[in-house]
């Protein structure tokens, strides 16, 4: 036996009876199954990210349970074919608390309603947000001039004997 976690999402057409009466249909699928419910969690009606079968609401739920390994795809197969599951997610629980579920983040208290729309959160105050930091460019590293042979950028000194024609004989 394993413990594992599922998020289904339910349809929003049913009302709180129907979506309870979904949740027990699950839960018995699984004691069935010979597993256990451990934890039962309603998350809420929610905003879809994108409309799912026209849908654009769903009726979030949380499971925790075990389960044989061997059972597992027929839990699967039972959230394909109920209609009135628009998606599903079953995962092995690594016993991440849920106290954070279904609670309000702050980024959402501070939304207006103009903002419930889809695609990414409009920016209003382009001035607030952070900008990156600026690096300065590396200053250029400065000629280093040997014994041997002066900087390139460096002005050339009058050899010895300037003036002079040297010859070759």
């Amino acid at each position: 036996m394993r413990d594992y976690e599922t998020t289904f999402i339910l349809a929003p057409s049913l009302e709180a009876d129907g979506v309870q009466s979904e949740v027990e249909a699950v839960k018995k699928f699984i004691s069935s199954a010979g597993g256990e419910v451990t934890v039962d969690k309603e998350w809420g009606r929610r905003r879809l990210q994108f409309p799912i079968r026209d849908c654009s609401e769903g009726v979030y739920h949380i499971l925790r349970f075990t389960l044989d390994q061997s059972q597992l795809p027929e839990l699967e197969r039972y959230f394909r074919l109920n209609e009135n599951v628009l998606r599903h997610l079953v995962i092995r629980d690594e016993g991440t608390p849920l106290d954070h579920v279904g609670q309000v983040s702050e980024s959402e208290e501070h939304r207006d309603s103009r903002d419930r729309r889809h695609g990414p959160p409009h920016r209003r105050h382009e001035e607030s947000r952070p900008r990156p930091a600026e690096t300065p460019a590396p200053a250029p590293e400065a000629p280093v001039a040997t014994a041997d042979a002066p900087a390139p950028d460096a002005p050339e000194a009058p050899a010895e004997g300037a003036g002079e024609e040297k010859t070759s004989e």
